[in-house]
């Protein structure tokens, strides 16, 4: 392992304790009218799988240390996410104001559940929702689902999930780090496991290049990837191959 990814993960391990310390874990369920506040964390029952309501308004799921899902509402000044009573998990800013939910409105009695298997799904008490897509667990039909967008924003101090890769990044003045934030304290990386063979997408250069891929070609960008600081040909085209 690299050490990068060591000190990634001993990075998500001290957060973690501490809101062990200052906020409660919840149980791996939330039932109609229970909430989920900034920086708390609903576990699945062999603890292996956390939820996370984080204080820079994305919801994610960690396993081992390392993100495997969001919600994609990174900058958002949020309030909570509530399981509602009407069956639908909604995340309010803090203006109330709703910035994503599971689209399960009309299913009154329905709770949220992290399983042990690393899904969330929503039981109504049959399940109607899940993050995995097609069938739910209980083998019924999902048309419900939200796909993770293929192009995501996140902390350039958050580890990238596999299968993503660097494609950029931007300033934020309201968050990431702030105050005391540096130019680039957001990535913009893309899905890059799913795309067909043929395909080229322009990354970082500092960016690993995924195998099955090969680097077609080199540009210099004074915006992006190392900005202010970038050097040339610091941007790479890639295809894959296989």
């Amino acid at each position: 392992m690299k050490i990068t990814n060591r000190l990634l993960l001993v990075k998500f391990l001290l957060v973690f304790v501490l809101l062990v310390d200052t906020q409660s874990v919840l149980a791996d369920t939330l039932r109609p009218g229970e909430k989920l506040l900034p920086n708390s964390i609903v576990s699945s029952a062999n603890r292996e799988y956390h939820l996370a309501l984080q204080s820079d308004g994305n919801l994610v799921l960690y396993h081992s240390g390392a993100p495997v899902w969001w919600s994609g509402t990174v900058g958002a000044a949020v309030k909570l996410a509530v399981m509602q009573p009407d069956g639908n998990f909604v995340i309010y800013d803090v203006n109330n104001n709703p910035v994503w939910n599971t689209g399960t409105a009309g299913k009154p009695g329905s709770f949220l559940n992290v399983q042990d298997d690393g899904n969330i799904v929503i039981y109504t008490p049959t399940p109607s929702w899940n993050i995995l897509g097609g069938a739910t667990s209980g083998g019924a039909p999902n048309p419900e689902v939200t796909p993770l967008p293929s192009i995501q924003e996140v902390c350039a101090s958050s580890p990238i999930p596999n299968g993503f890769i660097v494609i950029g990044g931007k300033y934020s003045p309201a968050t990431c780090g702030q105050p005391t934030a540096i130019y680039e304290n957001v990535l913009y990386i893309q899905r890059y496991s799913t795309m067909p063979v043929g395909d080229y997408l322009d990354v970082c250069s500092s960016s690993p290049t995924p195998s099955g891929w090969v680097i077609t070609g080199y540009r210099t960008s004074y915006s992006e990837c190392g900005y202010p600081n970038a050097t040339s040909d610091n941007k790479k085209t890639i295809k894959r191959l296989s």
